[in-house]
């Protein structure tokens, strides 16, 4: 048998198990509890004349209300009625009173224990309405606090720990669709469970629905589990059972489903608190994927605004740089089409190498923009090696001597400085426009 259907069939175990313990514990509980005030009537109080001693009876059914709720405490009440009478009223051993006026005592008693049982019992559940509530509240903001990390998956995975140790299942996995790219899943557990978790993608066979929109003033009902069986659904591999385990809780904002949390555990052993929490923490997971979702694209709308005015204000002042050199050639091959000038060889020359030098120009500004794109594009990536960093200068300095040649241009590269990995052409480019701005 595999390790898969072993762990399976032991949280099958431990289900009916704890199924069956709850049926019969509180109920034998209070038979214990009427039996030792029995007991205690029968051996210390029966030496003593100790006038309505039935009333001891209550503690029994008091302590029955406050430990396992109201079943147990009625029954508690009956237990006493029908063991007092049988013990301790005339004519003993029999359910028949020698004195009518025992039964109205009887019956006041049964009527007492009755309603103190139902009032203990109330209670008992306020207060574990109060410690419900209580504990909802703290996972709730333990999620949304988690759930403000910068970090948005590893804040998931945060989430689906604390659910998973708060709701003490196997484990707990969350999946996130998105916009672009393979869907966002986060498993917390131990290793095999994560492995049955992980195998079990698609294939739960509880889902929780929503419950009823709760009406003005007053509260939303807790959804219930709703059973999936598919005709199509084939006996998992890790587990013939094991999709009876995995338990789909969907993840929803505005009636659109964003994904789902699923659980490593039977439904049954749910309680209508712990529906209640994990589809609150659903609620919250959801909020949080949507806002970390605008965020994202808040970040990229304002991306692409700066974006659009680096590139407005580029394309202003390369405006200007295309337009020098484009009058500068213009004018310069102009002259030289001149046939009533009679223009020297020197002039001539000069005209040339105007038209050398601002195509040159020209051309490095036209590179530069198609570099630009390239980098925008994710083409262009720097391809670094070893290299000299003083004989790249001297190279950059060479070659703007004519646009430097107005000003000063003083080199200080120390002699002892190693090779720098780097891309040559790009870093050229680099130096090329800061010395030519600087010239500017």
């Amino acid at each position: 048998m595999s390790q898969a259907a072993v762990i399976s069939r032991s949280l099958n175990g431990l289900l009916s198990h704890k199924l069956s313990r709850r049926w019969y514990v509180g109920y034998a509980a209070a038979l214990a509890a009427v039996s030792i005030v029995s007991l205690l009537i029968g051996l210390v109080l029966g030496q003593v004349n100790l006038a309505n001693s039935s009333m001891l009876y209550l503690l029994a059914v008091m302590a029955s209300a406050v430990a396992f709720g109201r079943g147990p405490a009625v029954f508690a009440s009956v237990a006493a009625f029908l063991v007092f009478d049988w013990f301790f009223v005339e004519p003993l051993h029999q359910f028949t009173v020698a004195d009518p006026e025992e039964w109205v005592s009887l019956v006041f008693f049964v009527l007492t224990a009755t309603v103190t049982g139902q009032l203990a019992a109330g209670q008992r559940q306020r207060a574990l309405e109060a410690r419900q509530r209580e504990r909802e509240a703290v996972v709730l903001y333990e999620v949304v606090r988690l759930m403000s990390e910068a970090e948005f998956e590893t804040a998931l995975a945060a989430v689906a720990d604390r659910l998973r140790r708060e709701l003490q299942v196997a484990a707990v996995a969350v999946e996130l669709a998105r916009p672009k790219g393979a869907p966002l899943r986060v498993v917390s557990g131990d290793p095999a469970s994560v492995r049955l978790l992980n195998a079990s993608t698609g294939s739960a066979a509880h889902v929780l629905q929503s419950g009823p929109v709760p009406l003005r003033g007053g509260h939303g009902a807790s959804g219930r589990w709703v059973r999936i069986v598919s005709p199509t659904r084939q006996k998992h591999s890790l587990g013939s059972d094991l999709p009876e385990n995995v338990h789909l809780v969907p993840i929803r904002v505005s009636d659109r489903r964003l994904g789902a949390v699923l659980l490593l555990q039977p439904s049954e052993d749910f309680e209508t608190a712990d529906d209640r929490l994990v589809s609150a923490a659903a609620t919250q997971i959801g909020l949080a994927a949507e806002r970390d979702r605008l965020n994202k694209e808040a970040t990229e709308a304002e991306i692409l605004r700066r974006t659009d005015q680096l590139r407005a204000a580029l394309l202003n002042a390369v405006s200007h740089d295309l337009r020098t050199p484009l009058a500068t050639i213009i004018a310069s091959a102009g002259s030289l089409r001149q046939q009533d000038v009679a223009w020297t060889a020197d002039e001539r020359q000069a005209f040339a190498q105007a038209i050398e030098e601002q195509a040159e120009r020209l051309n490095r500004l036209v590179s530069n923009l198609l570099d630009l794109s390239r980098i925008e594009g994710g083409i262009l990536r720097p391809q670094k090696n070893w290299h000299d960093l003083g004989l790249l200068i001297d190279d950059v300095v060479r070659r703007l001597g004519s646009v430097t040649r107005p000003h000063r241009i003083t080199v200080s590269v120390p002699d002892e400085l190693p090779p720098v990995l780097l891309d040559p052409v790009e870093i050229d480019e680099v130096l090329s426009n800061l010395v030519e701005n600087a010239a500017k």
